[in-house]
């Protein structure tokens, strides 16, 4: 039954995502560049002139984020957003992990970031274990902020251990999933503007207070729909039988 089940996951995954392609693909399998529709390459750059090496990933290898201890180094990727990020509707997927810090700890640790002149989306870690997702306008309106965050509960989750992380947003509508499951949905009454660049393990992860420490990402994946929970799920699912 058990076998059945596994057989079963991995090929609902293959219906539902056979014909999907996502506009952004980095597998950090050999180097740190992405993959676009029609084999375009779309090469990422670092802070670094010499490259942190490519550590063991939840398939293959996987990307080091964050910064050294001193805040002198910064692990980031950055990448152009143009033909690859859409601030109206799209999804943003990848595997994660804590290398040496904990849920509990009181700092900022961010996976992913995207900004544009009024556009402004992170998923990350923030200063209690709940992970979230905020996107919307940098501007203001009416001297408040306009975006929104939707955050999910990580008290449970451990340092090394893999995580899968999406984020979704149509039609005014948000959604943040944690390893294959609803965490939060929200409306968004503003949405970004138009994205500039994006970073695997953020933009500026020196600048943040606190302490960054280290983490991994992987499968960094990003489409330009929204996923639907059944695909997310078959998603998660494919990939933990992978294992």
């Amino acid at each position: 039954m058990k076998k059945f089940a596994v057989l079963f996951a991995v090929f609902s995954a293959v219906l539902l995502c056979a014909a999907e392609t996502p506009v952004f693909y980095a597998s950090f399998d050999e180097n740190y560049q992405g993959n676009g529709k029609e084999n375009r390459v779309i090469k990422g750059s670092h802070a670094q002139k010499e490259l942190p090496a490519l550590i063991d990933g939840i398939s293959g290898k996987a990307a080091l984020i964050g910064a050294s201890e001193d805040k002198s180094q910064a692990f980031n990727i950055l990448y152009p957003a143009s033909g690859v990020l859409n601030s109206q509707c799209g999804t943003v997927s990848f595997w994660c992990k804590a290398i040496n810090w904990d849920m509990a700890d009181p700092y900022y640790h961010v996976f992913f970031r995207a900004r544009g002149g009024d556009a402004e989306l992170i998923l990350y870690k923030v200063p209690h274990p709940m992970f979230s997702f905020l996107i919307g306008p940098l501007r203001s309106v009416d001297g408040k902020k306009v975006w929104v965050e939707m955050r999910g509960n990580v008290t449970r989750w451990k340092r090394n251990e893999w995580h899968f992380v999406t984020a979704v947003w149509d039609n005014g509508k948000g959604a943040l999933y944690l390893d294959g499951k609803l965490a939060r949905e929200k409306e968004i009454p503003y949405m970004p503007g138009e994205f500039i660049r994006f970073g695997a393990g953020g933009l500026y992860p020196t600048k943040w207070q606190g302490k960054p420490g280290n983490s991994a990402i992987d499968e960094l994946k990003i489409y330009d729909r929204a996923l639907t929970a059944e695909e997310i799920s078959a998603a998660y699912a494919a990939a933990v039988a992978g294992k």
